[in-house]
């Protein structure tokens, strides 16, 4: 068995707290700290790329192909509608001005795109999301052409490690998010070519973008395989030098001959900071100041003296995380200090016209002088507002969200500095002493799974995010955070909205009982680490009895009294395997459906490849489980959904790449069909809903947007209307009360639209799903529909077409026996049996 380490020290720090009241938010208090990030982002590496090593980009560029394709056809669901949130935002990594209108600034989001504000994010619905048609929605950096605003070159992906460069705790660790190249438009974003294309088996991003401020023909692009050139303005490039992990450059004005960058993170082999002194044609290393390092390097050059440069040193073996140079690089000096956040998030600047001191950061803001050797933190990410109005500050004068990635001061206003954050992008207007948000309408949270509506009251809906908490919907687009840290898994009671839960990763779970001003620790549920829980656990309310639940680590919870106590059902799962989805029935609240992990957890900090993805189920409320893994192909079980109209009626969701990625059992998984029909493209499925009102229809969501088919599978259809260009879906919800589908994306907020059901033709509590009805069933020789249809078409299980016909009355005598659908005009499709 192949033993994989995982990086489970305080590398990526995140933060967990809880909010005790609506008036008394303990900011100032935090329960512990633990991985944040870095465990995010195995975590979607690592669902992906199952069962290889790799997210192969170049399919992912052809799934782009048949997303564009579909998204051809106009289906019949309504416009979707954003519901935010709009008054805080997600993790971003650059940002840009134009160069001939410095009022107008772009920002890259790790997941949600590119966007565009001309007021400098100043006002309600400043910010805007640029058309960006391409197969990866994250942008790692961003460069304007110095003297034509219609010229931009966009650089996709956001990936700290490379082919599990380095050993131990670096291998499988801080994959990311897939690029797929670097992407150009000459009339300022209404069209784009792609430009460099990493049609590659392995996850690559382009780190940073820099034009030569001498001559704008030659721009540089640094990134996870090495340093690339242009000569023709970005049309065309050429790598000239392979190194892993290229995260800085720095070109001196006036001289671009000398060029610097810098490269490695976590492991990376020969890495360091570069200097060139014949525009490229060679490298060397600078020479032996930096210490061994585990992070990154970001490089600044002083604006007023073009031979004075600073690098910011992530994790060096000493507690030396500023190092400067006073002849561009040639050699350097340590300066003892620690403000970076080592491998992932840390920056640093020049003041303008004042080469003494220099604007730094990682979690918070720092200030250095270079004379005094003094450093003062300016900002505190703890003092957010839980509830900030869309167009105001976030939190007091000191307050910057956390994990900085980059910072830029304004071209013309240098009291001005801007800087990208995992919660959007702020603003300083007095030279980094003081700070506001500047994140009205930059629409880019990430939700997780586990999203909850109420069903009583269309205004309240809640789920989790990445770094910016549990957060609640109240109708409109300022959202409160009611919960800290990473959120996760979410739910509210459907029959009463007093009943509130929440959760951080590791199914650490938290209780309110009215309606969510409150909440408390359930402490009955221990505490777990990544040993034996997955980053987001589930856990669900059951539907026919709301007063059980249940919630899955490596062994399965049950709470019997609304969440009040809890206990472990006794029954071993999986041999130890820690569950990635739980599915109770809608009819019986003791049977529910568990998937788990092909990965078995070890010690902290490992884990092995052990069988399989699995998937079980219990109709005991889990002191026995039956494992009905069947032919389902060995990928993560992302979702699984059991339909109102019989419990033995399942659909599963599966990522990674190359099998079909959905599947449905008519007899509790006894028999698995695919139904993606070639009709789906090719990546990840994260989500799958039945319509509460019309069983026929169902619901999947992909990294690629949404899809739906009103005939249990059989076709399939694009429902993107009003949706960001490939946009990631990672959970699906409905409303019962306002007859809402909702979902929640990774790296663009939520969404909602109306329910494709016809609301009169099926009650939501019914059991069979009637606009027609067929006799007999089972049936040997014929088939009779007891209406009058102009069309009539029999599929087996798979979706094959079998039987085309235009009577009410059907010869089946030439089927075999078993179980097939049957759609009749538009009336909906119903199952029966051949015997």
């Amino acid at each position: 068995m192949r033993i994989v380490q995982l990086i489970l020290a305080c590398l990526a720090i995140g933060f967990i707290w809880v909010f005790t009241s609506e008036n008394d938010i303990q900011n100032d208090q935090r329960l512990f700290k633990k991985e944040g990030i870095g465990n995010a982002l195995n975590s979607y590496f690592l669902q992906r790329a199952y069962p290889y090593d790799n997210i192969p980009t170049k399919r992912i560029q052809q799934a782009y192909q048949k997303f564009q394709q579909d998204n051809q056809i106009k289906s019949s669901a309504n416009p979707w509608e954003l519901m935010g949130p709009e008054n805080f935002s997600g993790r971003t990594l650059c940002l840009a001005f134009n160069n001939e209108n410095p009022n107008t600034l772009f920002a890259g989001s790790a997941s949600g795109g590119l966007w565009r504000s001309y007021t400098l994010g100043a006002g309600a619905a400043s910010w805007h999301q640029v058309n960006f048609p391409a197969g990866s929605n994250s942008i790692g950096s961003i460069a304007t052409h110095p003297t034509d605003s219609n010229i931009i070159i966009v650089g996709t992906g956001e990936v700290y490690n490379y082919q599990y460069v380095g050993s131990g705790e670096h291998v499988w660790m801080t994959r990311g998010i897939p690029g797929v190249g670097m992407f150009k438009t000459t009339d300022y974003g209404a069209t784009w070519t792609q430009v460099q294309v990493l049609n590659l088996d392995d996850l690559q991003s382009f780190n940073m973008i820099k034009y030569d401020p001498n001559n704008s023909n030659i721009v540089y692009a640094g990134g996870t395989n090495g340093l690339y050139k242009s000569t023709d303005a970005g049309d065309s490039w050429t790598q000239i030098y392979s190194v892993k992990n290229v995260t800085d450059l720095i070109i001196q004005p006036g001289n671009s001959n000398n060029i610097l960058f810098s490269c490695g993170n976590l492991g990376s082999p020969n890495g360091g900071v570069y200097l060139s002194t014949d525009g490229g044609s060679n490298f060397t290393l600078t020479s032996g100041s930096f210490p061994s390092f585990n992070g990154k390097i970001m490089l600044t050059i002083s604006p007023d003296n073009s031979n004075l440069v600073a690098a910011s040193v992530g994790y060096p073996s000493q507690s030396r995380e500023l190092f400067t140079s006073t002849n561009f690089g040639s050699s350097w000096t340590p300066h003892n200090i620690e403000f970076t956040y080592g491998w992932y998030a840390h920056d640093l600047v020049f003041e303008p016209g004042n080469s003494n001191s220099m604007v730094c950061a990682g979690v918070d803001i720092y200030k250095y002088t270079l004379n005094t050797q003094n450093l003062s933190q300016k900002s505190d990410w703890t003092q957010w507002d839980d509830n900030p109005p869309i167009n105001g500050p976030g939190g007091p004068a000191d307050y910057v969200h956390g994990d900085i990635h980059d910072i830029i001061y304004h071209p013309t206003n240098t009291d001005q500095v801007f800087f990208a954050t995992d919660g959007g992008v702020f603003m300083s207007d007095n030279d980094a002493e003081t700070f506001t948000s500047r994140n009205a309408g930059l629409v880019t949270t990430q939700f997780y799974s586990g999203m909850a509506s109420s069903q009583q009251n269309e205004n309240y809906f809640i789920g989790g995010l990445q770094d910016n908490g549990t957060v609640r919907y109240n109708g409109d687009g300022q959202w409160k955070r009611i919960l800290g840290g990473d959120g996760a898994y979410a739910a509210i009671n459907p029959d009463n909205d007093s009943y509130v839960f929440g959760s951080t990763y590791n199914l650490i779970m938290y209780r309110s009982t009215d309606g969510g001003q409150n909440f408390n620790y359930v402490n009955d549920i221990p505490y777990h680490t990544d040993a034996n829980s997955a980053f987001i656990s589930p856990f669900e309310i059951a539907q026919s009895n709301p007063s059980v639940m249940y919630g899955a680590t490596d062994q399965v919870f049950a709470s019997y009294d609304n969440g009040q106590s809890w206990s472990t059902t006794g029954g071993d799962i999986d041999n130890g395997k820690t569950a990635t989805d739980l599915a109770i029935s809608k009819i019986d609240d003791s049977k529910f459906y568990v998937a788990t992990c092909p990965l078995r957890q070890l010690d902290i900090g490992q884990f092995q490849y052990e069988d399989r993805s699995r998937l079980f189920v219990t109709n005991d409320g889990g002191m026995n489980y039956q494992d009905i893994t069947g032919d389902l192909p060995d990928r993560f079980i992302t979702d699984v959904d059991v339909s109102y109209q019989d419990d033995n009626i399942v659909y599963v969701t599966l990522s990674g790449y190359g099998t079909e990625h959905i599947y449905r059992t008519f007899d509790g998984g006894q028999n698995w069909y695919a139904i993606d029909g070639n009709q789906l493209p090719d990546v990840p499925f994260n989500t799958i809903e039945v319509d509460p009102y019309n069983f026929n229809i169902v619901y999947a969501g992909c990294d690629f947007g949404m899809y739906y088919s009103d005939d249990y599978g059989v076709t399939w259809t694009a429902m993107n209307d009003g949706l960001p260009s490939n946009v990631i879906v990672m959970d699906i919800s409905y409303q019962k009360s306002g007859k809402k589908l909702r979902i929640g994306t990774h790296g663009n907020g939520a969404y909602q639209t109306d329910l494709l059901s016809n609301t009169n033709m099926v009650g939501v509590n019914s059991t069979e799903n009637r606009a027609f009805d067929i006799y007999p069933n089972p049936a040997q020789d014929f088939i009779r529909i007891n209406q009058p249809v102009e069309s009539v078409q029999i599929f087996d299980m798979q979706g094959k077409l079998l039987i085309n016909s235009n009577s009410n009355y059907i010869s089946i005598e030439n089927l075999t026996q078993g179980t097939y659908l049957i759609q009749a005009d538009q009336l909906g499709t119903r199952m029966f049996v051949k015997n």
